[in-house]
């Protein structure tokens, strides 16, 4: 785990704790694509860790970001780590 999963982590707290979920596009829309796949690949980091669920409906279709049920304690976790 890495200052930026931390980043991204946090990030997705906001908002995740605001309205239960958000789409990535929603996330980080507007990001340069090295920001983008930075982002994409600490989602997948922290949906390995159960922090977040994931769901896709269709190939190339919105990538919807979930709470995971690691999720409340998830910030704790990862600093833990770093």
């Amino acid at each position: 785990i890495t200052n930026d999963t931390i980043k991204t982590l946090n990030k997705l707290k906001t908002v995740i704790g605001e309205k239960g979920n958000i789409t990535f596009d929603q996330a980080f829309g507007g990001s340069s694509r090295h920001n983008a796949a930075i982002s994409f690949y600490q989602m997948l980091v922290l949906r390995s860790t159960g922090t977040i669920d994931l769901k896709q409906s269709e190939p190339f279709g919105p990538i919807e970001i979930y709470a995971g049920e690691n999720f409340q304690i998830g910030r704790a976790s990862c600093r833990e780590r770093v």
